[in-house]
């Protein structure tokens, strides 16, 4: 499971690098709650 975590982390700093900031921690967020 930590894998899977792990590899969420890394896909979040990719995308919020992308998108320009911390806007795609809002839906990164959601998943885990």
């Amino acid at each position: 499971m930590k894998i899977l975590i792990d590899l969420y982390v890394q896909f979040f700093i990719i995308g919020s690098t992308a998108f320009g900031g911390g806007y795609a921690v809002l839906p990164l967020i959601n998943s885990f709650v």
